[in-house]
This record gives C-alpha cells, sequence and structure tokens, in this order.
C-alpha cells in the first residue's frame, strides 16, 4: 500500500474526506510516519546490513563507537568479515581492564546510542553492523515510502485513528475510540512480534537410542 492510499483508507475511515477537513494533510501524514514507528519499536525493527547507518568507522585508540539514533537493536557486528561478539555490560561480572589490541567485541553501557571497544584499536577500522532499526525517512507526503513489509501496512490504520482521535479538540477528541484502536494496534503489534519469533526459532533435531 502507498502513503496516499494509507491516506485516502483513513480518511474515509474517519468520514473527513470533505474540506474543510478535521484532520490536515499535515496530521494526516504525521500520524502515519507515527504508526510505522510505533510498528518497529513494538514489533522489531526493519532488518538492515546495507544503509549508511550500518557502517560506522573507528579510528585508532578509539574507546568507544556512537552508533545511529535510529538503530533499535544491533544484531551482529563485523570487523573485516571476522564476527565481534556483542554483550551489555550488566552481563560480564568482572572485565580486565582495556589494553590495547584487535577489537573483539562491543560492550553496550549505560549511554544509549554508544558502544565500548573492546579492546582498544591499534589500527583505524570499519564495522559492518546488522541491525533492527527505524525508518531510514519520515512520511511527510504522498511521495514518501512506507518502509515495513506490505504485510503490515492496513493495521497502521489503527495508530493513526487512535492518534486523531487523541487530538485536542471539540470535533475531534473521543477517549473511547483512541483508547480501543490503540489497543487493537499494539495486540496487533504483539502478534506480529510472535509470529517474527516462530520464524527464526531454529527446532533441534532429537534422537532416540534404542530401548
Amino acid at each position: 500500500m502507498t502513503p496516499k492510499a494509507l491516506h485516502d483508507l483513513f480518511r474515509a475511515h474517519v468520514r473527513d474526506e470533505e474540506y474543510p477537513y478535521l484532520w490536515s494533510e499535515t496530521e494526516v501524514y504525521l500520524y502515519m510516519d507515527e504508526a510505522q514507528k510505533m510498528f518497529c519499536r513494538r514489533a522489531g525493527g526493519i532488518r538492515d546490513s546495507l544503509s549508511d547507518l550500518c557502517t560506522v568507522e573507528f579510528d585508532a585508540g578509539d574507546l568507544f563507537i556512537d552508533y545511529d539514533k535510529r538503530i533499535l537493536k544491533l544484531r551482529h557486528a563485523k570487523l573485516d568479515g571476522r564476527p565481534i561478539e556483542i554483550v551489555n555490560s550488566e552481563d560480564i561480572e568482572y572485565m580486565r581492564p582495556a589494553q590495547p589490541g584487535r577489537v573483539c567485541m562491543l560492550v553496550l553501557g549505560d549511554d544509549a546510542y554508544t558502544a565500548f571497544l573492546r579492546d582498544i584499536p591499534t589500527e583505524d577500522g570499519e564495522l559492518q553492523l546488522h541491525v533492527e532499526r527505524l525508518p531510514l525517512e519520515p512520511i511527510t507526503g504522498p511521495d514518501s515510502q512506507l518502509e515495513i513489509d506490505d504485510l503490515h501496512h492496513y493495521a497502521l490504520l489503527d495508530w493513526m485513528v487512535a492518534l486523531a482521535y487523541n487530538k485536542q479538540d471539540a470535533e475531534t477528541y473521543d477517549k473511547s475510540k483512541a483508547e480501543e484502536r490503540a489497543a487493537k494496534f499494539l495486540s496487533y503489534c504483539d502478534q506480529a512480534k510472535t509470529e517474527q519469533g516462530r520464524r527464526e526459532h531454529k527446532y533441534r533435531t532429537i534422537s532416540y537410542g534404542g530401548i
């Protein structure tokens, strides 16, 4: 579905097809943009390893790297084709002081969008990240693009309607409808996340011995 098609569906759904509109064009596309972002946050971001934000350079002597704020999750990392372990600082009971050496680990600390390099690189390098992320560009009009799978485009309508009915205006505000549509959307996101988890699950083959 294109943003224009979703825009038209929204206007038909809330019966706001005649000018002057209750919700402006700017508002409709803002709601669409927020719906796509919320889907990514709730159900899992857009898988990516090819965009510019998936390449992070560092210099010799750097203690940490900063990564793009659109990245929701670092799934994998490589340096010159070699896998780099990604760990959370709280999962490491003891870590020796950093020292010059080969980078073999990214430690996610308390600072958002920052990862510490272990060990301290002795030469410049470039990390290749596999991530889950938010959309690269906002939805601002009919010429924009929806990045999530088209399977989920129709579901965005529920969050758009929820935002629309939360507009603080006597003609648009409807708390009950807003809460109902928000709950429906969030439930859909949870279901989509569960289904994604099933697709990723690797079933083990169990061998039974003779009796």
